[in-house]
């Protein structure tokens, strides 16, 4: 209890003698906020505080200019030719689970692939205007990070 104490005794002094930083915050209080972050992100405190400190401003004005003070959630738009994969993926998954066979991931990762590449190409020969000339540039890799978002 003494160690407990005495650390929060310390912490209450830097608070009480107005040991802040540039943003009036008390230095105790950044000190946790860079340790909570580093545990989330996986990195050291003192690397996230040294981020924070040298590149705080211009991370501040990029968050400023990407995104409207008010956003409450990022959201990424999808290609027509995902979107259009993605729908025959889960009809030739429901085929597949009917006629009880089974899928491990890379054989649905392998599909997915195989789909694209598919519906790719008759776009392009059939010049499709539902896919735009941005989405025929595409390419897509049917990766793990693909396969979790496309589970959920």
């Amino acid at each position: 209890m003494n160690t407990i104490y005495s650390h929060k005794s310390v912490a209450n002094k830097h608070n009480d003698n107005n040991n802040n930083n540039n943003n009036g915050a008390p230095i105790c209080k950044e000190i946790a906020k860079a340790v909570e972050i580093a545990k989330a992100v996986d990195l050291a405190a003192a690397t996230v505080r040294t981020i924070r400190d040298r590149d705080g401003d211009k991370i501040r004005e990029t968050a400023k200019s990407a995104t409207s003070l008010d956003a409450k959630t990022m959201t990424r738009t999808r290609s027509a030719l995902m979107i259009k994969m993605e729908s025959l993926l889960s009809i030739w998954i429901e085929n597949q689970v009917a006629h009880r066979i089974s899928l491990s991931k890379m054989v649905i990762q392998t599909k997915a692939k195989s789909l694209f590449d598919d519906i790719k190409s008759k776009a392009a020969v059939s010049n499709d205007n539902a896919i735009g000339s941005k989405d025929k540039n595409e390419t897509f890799e049917a990766s793990q990070r693909w396969f979790e978002r496309f589970k959920v």
